[in-house]
């Protein structure tokens, strides 16, 4: 999955391609797997709220209420092109989210 990722000060934006050719062919792939039984042609576009940084004060006080309260919420956007054989998008979000990395 060719991936790039820019991230200038607080905006941060994640650039994906997913093609049908890709090696992994397990089930648990599922957007690959979606790829190959639908043929889908168009554009698309959505906005999602993301968890936004981890709040933590000295005192040490309830963190994780702070951290998943609505008022701590990222709105991430997505824009992307369904081609055929191919899916293509750029995610993007102007403040710092919580990540996780998996590999």
């Amino acid at each position: 999955m060719p991936l790039k990722k820019l991230k200038i000060k607080n905006f941060s934006a994640t650039f994906v391609l997913r093609h049908w050719w890709e090696e992994d062919r397990s089930i648990k792939n599922y957007t690959v797997w979606t790829m190959r039984r639908r043929f889908e042609l168009g554009l698309f576009c959505k906005r999602d709220k993301s968890v936004g940084t981890v709040k933590r004060n000295k005192k040490g006080g309830d963190v994780v209420k702070k951290t998943f309260n609505s008022s701590n919420h990222v709105n991430t956007y997505t824009f992307g092109l369904n081609l055929i054989v191919a899916k293509v998008w750029v995610s993007w979000k102007f403040k710092p989210v919580m990540e996780f990395r998996i590999d």
